[in-house]
Order: C-alpha cells, then sequence, then structure tokens
C-alpha cells in the first residue's frame, strides 16, 4: 500500500501526529434549476474505498498511513453528513478540519469524537490518581484486545450542494495511535468502515510489555524518538516537539524548586521555538505524563492491562532563548512520579532529512536536571534523536526549511554566541557589536541560513610609516556590506575575486590610504510554477520575464540577498461557466481547451482573462406557452430541450428556438363554434349534429340547440307534464 501525504499536527500526553485532508474531483449540478428546501440527512448514495499501512509499532502505540476515498452520488442539502468509523486508529487530528477539494473551495467541516471498545477513553482508562484506590468498571474490565474507536463525520456546507458528484479524499500519515499497554501480546485488526460497509482492514499485533521493578537508585532523563516529530508545510519543513521524560531514584521525588534544562548546540539541526506562549519567560504551566510499566509507577488490572499513577505537576519557565530553556517545579512539594515534557522546537538543518524513512536523524539534544536541596542527585545527559516527519511528502528534490537561522558568531570560539540566534522567516544584518568588528557573512546555500562572523577588535599602534587599508565590499548603496575582512599593511591588496560574486570596480580614498574593491554578486534569473514550484527553467544572469505554453505571467520577485530573481506563473486553465447572474461553473480544465457539449446547455461565448479561457453556456428552459391580448402566458416550464406536448383544450401551433439555445412551443385555445339566431317559422328544423361537450368554463351548463319558438313550447309544456304526474 502506498504511504500518504500528510500535514498540521496533533500532540497527547503521549503521542504527536500529523494529518493532510484534501479533497479532488467535484463534478458541478447541470440539473434542475429549481431547487427546494431539502431536510439534513446521512448520506447513503456512496462508493468509498480506503488503504491502511502500519509503519511502525510498539507496546505503547504504532504510526499508520490511512486514506478514504469517497465519491458522493446523489445531490446533498446543506447540513447533510456522512459518518466513517475507524477502529484502532486514532483520528483524533482531524477533529474541526476543514474538508477541502482541489480549488481550495470548502465543502464541509469534519469532527471526530474517540474513544475505545472498552468505553470510555483510553487516558481516562490508563491513568488513576491513587494506585491503591478503587478502579472503575471500564478500568477492571479492560482488555489487552481492546482498540481505540474513531468515528469520523464530515458535515456539507452550502457550497456541497452545488455539486451533483462530489469526489474527495481525506488523508493522515505517520499518524500515531496510542495502545492500551498490556503484558500480553495482542492480535487486533484495524479497520476504516462507511455504515455496515468495511473500506480496509490490516492485522496487527500489539506487542507485549514486562511489568518491571523499577531498582534506578538515582533519577535519570531520556529522550524519546517515537514521541517527537516535526511538520513538514508547503513553506518546508518547519516546528514540531521534542519529548523528554524524567524518572525520580527508586527512593526518591522531585521537589519544588528543582529545574529541568534543555539545551541546543550549533550541530544539534534545530533551536527551540522560545516564541510559543507556554514557553516564555515568567509562564507556568500544569501538566501530566504518560504510561508506565514499571511496578512502581504502575499496576496490571485482571485482564493484564496497565493502569498508570498519573497526577499533575506544575512548572514555570524561568529561561527561554532559542539555545536553552529552564523550566522550575512550583508544585507540588514533591512529586515522585516521572515527567514527561514535550518542548517546542524548529528545525534548522537539513543535513541529515532522511527522505526515504520520513525521518530527521542525528538531532542532537542535551538535558539536565538540577536539585535545589541535594546538588549531588543533580544528572545530565546528551543524546542524539532521529525524529519523525509528518506533514507534506518529502521529497529529496525539493527539500527546503520555513524557518533560517541568523547567528553572530566569534571567530576565535565560535561555539559562544555573541548575540542570541534569530530564527524565523527572515533572516537579519549583520550590524555591529560592541568591542568587535565585523569579518564576514556566510550563506549556506541549501537553507538560507546566515553565519555572521566578528572578531575581537585590536588597539593598533600608530606608526609613523604610511599604512594601506584594503577593503571587499558589495555593491549596495550607502550600506555596502563587508565580504571579507579588511587588511591593513604597507602596500594595497589586489582585488583578488570571491565566490559569488563578479569584480565591478575599485575606488580610491582622498588621501590615498584606503582602497576599496567594490563587488556585485552572482545573479540567476528561475522562472517557476506559481501551483507547485516547479522550475520552468532557470538562467544565470537577470533576464526578463518569458512566455511558456498554457502559462501566464503573475508576478516577479527580486531578492537582493541571494542575487536570484524569480518569475512566476501561472497555468492557465479553461472554465465552463454558466451565463447566469451568478454563475456556476460546469467544469475546470488545465491548460487551454476548446468548448464542450453540456446536456441541457447551449454554447453562447468564449473570451480570455488573465491568460484564462471561458467558455459561457446558457441553461437551455423549454416554455410551453399561450398568447392572449399578446402577452404569453406560460402553461408548463421544464429544464432542457423538450419536445411538445399536449393540453386539454389547446391545440399546438409551432415551435420556436431562440438565439440563447431556450425552445417555445406556442399553443392556441380550442373554441366551439355556435350558428347565429334564425327567424322562428312554422314548422321548427331538426337539429342536424348534437351538441359538442365543452370543457372549458361553461362546462356543466346546457347547450340547447337553436329551435323555434313552437319547439321550445312544446318542450317546456312537456316537462311541466312529466313534473305534475310525478307528484301524483
Amino acid at each position: 500500500m502506498k504511504k500518504k501525504k500528510v500535514l498540521n499536527h496533533i500532540a497527547s500526553t503521549s503521542a504527536i501526529a500529523t494529518v493532510l485532508l484534501t479533497s479532488t474531483g467535484a463534478v458541478p449540478v447541470v440539473g434542475n434549476l429549481f431547487s427546494q428546501t431539502v431536510l439534513a440527512k446521512e448520506v447513503t448514495k456512496t462508493e468509498s474505498t480506503a488503504s491502511i499501512t502500519n509503519l511502525s509499532s510498539d507496546a505503547y502505540g504504532h504510526r499508520d498511513t490511512f486514506e478514504i476515498a469517497t465519491s458522493v452520488k446523489e445531490r446533498l442539502a446543506e447540513g447533510d453528513t456522512l459518518t466513517y468509523n475507524l477502529s484502532g486508529l486514532d483520528a483524533s487530528a482531524l477533529h474541526n478540519r476543514d474538508l477541502v477539494i482541489e480549488d481550495g473551495t470548502v465543502i464541509g467541516r469534519i469532527s471526530v469524537s474517540v474513544t475505545t471498545s472498552a468505553g470510555d477513553h483510553l487516558d481516562k482508562l490508563s491513568y488513576s490518581k491513587n494506585l491503591n484506590g478503587q478502579f472503575t468498571k471500564a478500568q477492571e474490565e479492560m482488555k489487552p484486545t481492546d482498540l481505540v474507536q474513531s468515528k469520523v463525520k464530515v458535515t456539507f456546507n452550502k457550497k456541497a450542494t452545488e455539486f451533483e458528484t462530489l469526489n474527495y479524499k481525506i488523508k493522515a500519515d505517520n499518524y500515531r495511535t496510542n495502545n492500551l499497554l498490556s503484558n500480553i501480546e495482542a492480535k487486533q485488526k484495524l479497520t476504516i468502515s462507511e455504515g455496515t460497509k468495511e473500506l480496509a482492514s490490516i492485522d496487527y499485533t500489539k506487542p507485549k510489555e514486562e511489568h518491571k521493578p523499577y531498582t534506578s537508585n538515582k533519577a535519570h532523563l531520556a529522550m524519546s524518538s517515537s514521541l517527537s516529530s516535526i511538520t513538514n508545510t508547503e513553506k518546508g519543513l518547519s516546528g514540531g516537539w521534542l519529548s523528554f521524560g524524567a524518572f525520580p531514584a527508586r527512593d526518591g521525588e522531585f521537589k519544588k524548586g528543582d529545574k529541568i534544562t534543555f539545551t541546543t548546540n550549533r550541530e544539534s539541526g534545530f533551536k527551540f521555538d522560545n516564541t510559543n506562549k507556554k514557553f516564555q519567560v515568567g509562564s507556568t504551566f500544569t501538566d501530566t505524563h504518560g504510561r508506565n510499566s514499571t511496578q512502581t509507577f504502575s499496576v496490571l488490572n485482571k485482564n493484564g492491562v496497565f493502569i498508570t499513577k498519573q497526577n499533575d505537576i506544575t512548572y514555570k519557565v524561568v529561561e527561554s532563548t532559542p539555545d536553552k530553556i529552564v523550566l522550575e517545579v512550583l508544585s507540588p512539594n514533591e512529586y515522585n512520579e516521572t515527567l514527561d515534557i514535550k518542548v517546542p522546537v524548529k528545525l534548522t538543518s537539513l543535513d541529515n532529512v532522511d527522505v526515504a524513512n520520513k525521518k530527521v536523524n542525528n538531532i542532537k539534544i542535551g538535558m539536565s536536571y538540577t536539585s535545589k536541596d541535594t546538588p549531588s542527585k543533580s544528572v545530565s545527559a546528551e543524546d542524539t534523536l532521529s525524529i519523525n516527519v509528518n506533514g507534506l511528502n518529502l521529497s529529496s528534490d525539493g527539500l527546503r526549511i520555513q524557518y533560517k537561522k541568523t547567528e553572530w558568531l566569534n571567530v576565535a570560539n565560535p561555539t559562544e554566541p555573541l548575540k542570541e540566534t534569530y530564527v524565523a522567516e527572515d533572516t537579519k544584518e549583520a550590524g555591529t557589536i560592541d568591542g568587535y568588528e565585523f569579518v564576514r557573512t556566510d550563506v549556506d546555500a541549501k537553507t538560507g541560513n546566515l553565519t555572521h562572523w566578528f572578531q575581537e577588535r585590536q588597539e593598533e599602534e600608530v606608526d609613523d610609516a604610511e599604512t594601506f587599508t584594503t577593503r571587499w565590499t558589495d555593491d549596495t548603496p550607502y550600506q555596502a556590506k563587508e565580504l571579507k575582512a579588511s587588511v591593513t599593511g604597507e602596500k594595497a591588496q589586489e582585488a583578488g575575486t570571491i565566490d559569488g560574486y563578479n569584480f565591478v570596480r575599485t575606488e580610491t580614498s582622498q588621501d590615498g590610504l584606503t582602497v576599496t574593491h567594490i563587488f556585485t554578486k552572482k545573479t540567476k534569473t528561475i522562472h517557476k510554477d506559481y501551483e507547485d514550484g516547479t522550475i520552468l527553467r532557470e538562467e544565470e544572469g537577470t533576464t526578463e520575464k518569458s512566455e511558456f505554453p498554457d502559462y501566464h505571467f503573475v508576478e516577479t520577485q527580486k531578492s537582493r540577498e541571494t542575487g536570484v530573481t524569480t518569475h512566476i506563473y501561472k497555468r492557465n486553465a479553461t472554465l465552463h461557466n454558466t451565463d447566469e447572474e451568478k454563475p456556476r461553473t460546469l467544469k475546470i480544465e488545465k491548460g487551454t481547451k476548446d468548448k464542450s457539449e453540456f446536456k441541457g446547455f447551449s454554447y453562447i461565448k468564449t473570451y480570455q482573462k488573465d491568460g484564462n479561457t471561458f467558455h459561457i453556456y446558457h441553461a437551455i428552459v423549454t416554455k410551453h406557452v399561450t398568447v392572449k391580448d399578446g402577452k404569453e402566458f406560460v402553461l408548463k416550464l421544464e429544464n432542457g430541450n423538450q419536445p411538445k406536448t399536449t393540453f386539454d383544450g389547446y391545440n399546438f401551433e409551432k415551435t420556436e428556438v431562440k438565439e440563447n439555445g431556450d425552445v417555445v412551443h406556442y399553443y392556441t385555445p380550442i373554441t366551439t363554434p355556435t350558428k347565429p339566431s334564425e327567424t322562428p317559422k312554422e314548422t321548427p328544423k331538426t337539429p342536424e349534429s348534437k351538441p359538442a361537450v365543452q370543457t372549458g368554463a361553461s362546462a356543466g351548463g346546457f347547450i340547447l340547440p337553436t329551435i323555434g319558438f313552437t319547439g321550445l313550447s312544446g318542450l317546456v309544456g312537456g316537462l311541466a307534464y312529466l313534473k305534475s304526474k310525478r307528484k301524483k
């Protein structure tokens, strides 16, 4: 099974995972123009598929990739829902996410509720404040085979009602689910279902964990690779969380005033995110810890499932920089449980990214515990982690980082920064540092990281002999940047060459003692796709925008820092739209395409705008009308090109097709002719035909044939005779 893309993140007490939501292929409505309000319902007419791939596992949890692809085959109403049930997969990261189709349209919202087959959420089952206390019935009865259960509900919005067929995908990649920790190996089945239909399943064996004694005589520290992760976003590899643990001595505890310290160095590959509100100096936060399999911190229920002792602990942030974070225990006064702390970080290096395994290797980290009352109990540790990468799929030819690092270092002692490291999406200029003089700036070509090098300023002895100072700068007006350390000597130095720059000219001061060689940065022009960043062409030097088949120019970006000019182009699209007041899009195609045919629509015109092609269509309407006093009265209105029909009391007259494709069938009312009155004669004439049965406004009335007065008198007299006879 293929591994899918991923985005965003979720953190729990013992795991960090990330997901990506995507949707594709919506087919717009081209049917009934006269819709009615429909009550929201659970959607049933669907075609869905799914896949699950297990990536890694241990007794505590497993990481998986799963994907759901659905095609909705019915017209949706706002508020309609579609529900998926995931067994053995924690999908809480999908909660409150928008469901977005390929063109960026939001068609709904996802909500998720998570529990277990044992009845409660895993956090309620796995922990207790007192191991000697009474457990809940669910805790006593839970089994190693019990699974996390996720109910994933999609609620469609008003935009989704515009489509007759709606295709979308929901993906999660390298996403962690916690197990019910047990000392028994368990065979399980991970499944994805829609209603009663199972869409995907895999067999999974949950490893067992031994319930072992805790024997450490002093506190020790640990760093977790499996619970640490970095997210890959559209802007590149960005931030995430590193997970740390601290364990007290067997007969000891952490106390109020004790401190936990985390450190990085230049080779760490990341920096702490001290802009995170939770980790700013002076902030306090309350935390807990994850599960534990030792006899000191946990017990087993009757079925072999662990229940871990868990109580709160409160920390205060007393120091926070990109290179160091220090936490102080505020309460309780004594805490004899483990510490689990997740610290926010930003990745600053691409050197150890493992694309194939979705990891960043060789993450170097330092951690220490300082006891306030007993310094001899203090411990420190250094470790190297391999952490997971969540988010968008990694590609070896498109790796980049979101955050750049700016450092100010001493040439003589680079391990001690002269200023606090700056980590952000932009970079900082070298500036000045008291007691130091600028030497040069190094730029990491892969990441854009800057290292400004300085050296201590030396007091120079004054000599009567003339000395010459040679400088090498770029050509920035008014604020030229030093490209090499200046040299002072008995004669001026030659310009020479500097990597990445072209020599421009040499300038000499008025007194002739300062020579400045000026260089300009070598430039490059990149022509790039707006959507996915594909390089359409790359050229040396600065060139103008160009033309590419099926693309139109959007904008030009210039970076003086890198000397790169980037022309951005957007792929042309062909849109097939209606001519209504609020146009609907019948189809979108990449590139420039010819007009198409749509059932029930007629082609009107084509025009170009911003490089895109717009074909306009009219929704054909068939009207059945009659004309009275010069005005049209509609007998019936239908969508599309429909044939003539029959109406009681009307004859078909003719059909007209309008310029926009609309069809009009004309009908005339049927009338019954009557003869004019004649002069009475002695002998009445017998009518030649029976009167017609009328179906119009006069239906139900009497229609008499035209007869003479004598015949009429006889008819009246006859009726009177019959009436009198009945009375008798």
